[in-house]
């Protein structure tokens, strides 16, 4: 992706589901946003010595970052939203 000058760019921590009988849209979650390119490869490279074993695999993205609009989500995007943690029984 080529950035653009009046962007903000981040990079997803993006984990897939290697192993299991998952659906697609199961099978790929976003699992943080990181500002800084290095911080980001150093995490994926953690998180898959952290999960080997566990069936999934994790990459960095660069994404841009979408200003926000100062709405408050909805009721029904707050509970849908789930907590994921870096130790993950993929």
């Amino acid at each position: 992706m080529k950035k653009h000058s009046k962007l903000d760019y981040v990079f997803a921590i993006i984990r897939v589901e290697t192993s299991g009988d998952y659906s697609w849209e199961n099978r790929i979650t976003v699992t943080k946003i990181i500002k800084d390119e290095p911080i980001a490869q150093r995490e994926a490279e953690r998180l898959n010595k952290l999960n080997a074993e566990k069936g999934c695999l994790y990459f960095w993205q660069l994404t841009r970052m979408e200003p926000d609009s100062g709405a408050p989500l909805p009721e029904h995007e707050k509970k849908d939203r789930q907590h994921t943690s870096d130790e993950h029984a993929c």
